[in-house]
């Protein structure tokens, strides 16, 4: 099929389903969205789109009557219609009548989408543009590579690279093919050096990381399941996608919950899907994130969050590695490694009633536990560096530098949002900083020190009482050691020097 448009229409009126399709095929060519077949009518006409892939159950317009349009709007673009349903009846006169050139059940292959997208788009107009042009081609499957679910900071191998050369035109000629790896392999270095707050939150030298580092190493080629701990902002999912990268399921799906996200009554749809009719509003077959991942590595963030009677369904799968849909009887198995996470403190958990010990033991396997920024101040110098070329590098500037006092208040700030607040302080300092200009100061979302903390939170004289004042000044200080642990009532309790059962006496008091 001569497929004259470079854009990618992707249509879906679920976002996971949606987003997974988008990362599949990132890096081919330029990607539109949509999530109803009318919003995608209007892309069609406007837009060069070569390439459609549409889901088939959709309110509104289906994927098979979008795709009956796009004959007539587009009528050069490729059409490739997923669906998780068995009417034969329809798929048959679909393509029997042209509307759709391809059809793929769900859930999808990833690997086998996007080779069919890539071959629709390598025309022989581009094939010649690529034998012309292998460093840009090179981009294009550095890019991809990354999109496909390998770190920023891994390197990628050579089978990976020639897999994807697999993909692209075959008639390239082996000095053209030389080239294009030699040239992956360089652009592959460069962005392994970039990367966003992602890559930057595992940059350190510190005894910390170093630890972290060789917990990572040992631990990765194996399907151990592991137990992520760490405050918000120190990257707990990057260490989940460090770990499937380095693993043997590392061409396989990586699928990432984060269940405080979600309204308890979804948690459970959400990890082991349901059947149509389960409940109300479920008007079809919806596949989980446990199906989603088979074969892979599943990513549950802030497991603590599972309610009580999914955490006993959770444990089930984790022991008997099957799982029932929600509303279903039919058992299907499943081959996944598991990566939890969580802010939280499971034990305490435990013992107020809120996890299970059973579970606990299940997670809890291979524990790694992230350091918060202001416990490794020694790398913050590093990051600092990292995240000042990546934003450069991004917002076009070049020469941007710090003065000391400014480099001194970075190392000396608490970062309770850790190395995401760190990242969004630097963005914003190279947006307000002019290109070749030395930052005298940067700004900071909350003052350093005690002395500072004392003044931000000392009411000003308004007529109050002495114990009025103190109880006032109390409460604000248990809210901001509240705030600065993510609401971990041992770690603020820690903090604040008292027992928990005494912050617990003082939240009562104070209704925080």
């Amino acid at each position: 099929m001569q497929v004259r448009g470079r854009e990618i229409l992707v249509v879906d009126d679920e976002p996971d389903n949606l987003d997974l399709i988008v990362r599949t095929l990132r890096g081919l060519a330029p990607l539109v969205t949509a999530t109803s077949g009318a919003a995608a009518v209007e892309l069609l006409r406007h837009r060069a789109i070569g390439v459609i892939v549409t889901d088939h159950a959709m309110p509104g317009l289906t994927g098979v009557e979008l795709l009956e349009r796009a004959t007539r709007i587009a009528p050069s673009a490729a059409r490739i219609l997923v669906t998780a349903y068995g009417d034969a009846d329809v798929l048959t006169d679909a393509i029997n009548r042209g509307h759709a050139t391809h059809v793929l059940a769900k859930p999808i292959e990833p690997r086998e989408l996007r080779e069919i997208v890539a071959r629709l788009l390598a025309t022989p107009s581009a094939r010649r543009a690529l034998v012309l042009a292998p460093t840009e081609l090179a981009e294009r499957i550095a890019i991809a590579l990354r999109a496909s679910g390998m770190s920023a900071g891994i390197a990628v191998e050579q089978a990976e690279i020639d897999d994807e050369i697999a993909v692209w035109p075959t008639d390239l000629g082996p000095d053209a093919v030389e080239r294009v790896r030699n040239a992956v392999r360089a652009e592959d270095a460069v962005r392994r050096q970039r990367g966003p707050f992602g890559l930057a939150a595992l940059i350190g030298q510190s005894d910390a990381m170093r630890e972290v580092f060789d917990t990572l190493e040992q631990v990765a080629g194996t399907d151990a399941t592991v137990l992520v701990r760490g405050e918000t902002g120190t990257g707990k999912e990057l260490v989940a996608r460090v770990l499937h990268s380095l693993s043997s399921r590392r061409d396989r799906p990586f699928v990432a919950v984060n269940c405080a996200a979600l309204p308890e009554s979804l948690v459970e749809s959400e990890l082991f899907g349901h059947e149509r009719g389960a409940f109300t509003g479920a008007a079809h077959r919806k596949l989980g994130r446990f199906e989603r991942a088979d074969g892979g590595t599943l990513f549950i963030d802030e497991v603590a969050d599972i309610p009580e009677a999914v955490q006993i369904k959770l444990l089930r799968v984790l022991q008997e590695r099957s799982l029932e849909r929600v509303g279903g009887t039919e058992l299907l198995k499943v081959d996944i490694r598991l990566v939890a996470a969580t802010h939280i403190d499971l034990e305490d958990a435990i013992r107020e009633g809120k996890f299970r010990e059973d579970l606990y033991y299940r997670l809890d396997v291979v524990p790694i536990t992230l350091p918060p920024l202001r416990d490794r101040r020694e790398d913050i110098p590093l990051l600092v560096e990292h995240l000042l070329s990546e934003y450069q590098r991004r917002l076009g500037k070049t020469g941007i530098r710090l003065a000391p006092e400014a480099q001194r208040r970075l190392i000396q700030h608490d970062w309770p949002g850790n190395v995401r607040e760190l990242s969004n302080a630097i963005e914003r300092l190279v947006a307000l900083t002019p290109a070749g200009a030395t930052a005298q100061t940067v700004e900071l979302r909350s003052r350093t020190g005690p002395r500072a903390q004392l003044a931000t939170m000392i009411p000003e004289p308004s007529g109050q009482t002495l114990g009025e004042t103190v109880d006032e000044f109390e409460r604000a200080v248990i809210a901001q050691a509240l705030e600065r642990t993510a609401n971990n009532r041992s770690a603020a309790a820690r903090a604040l020097g008292i027992s928990r059962q005494g912050l617990a006496l003082k939240l009562k008091k104070y209704r925080l």
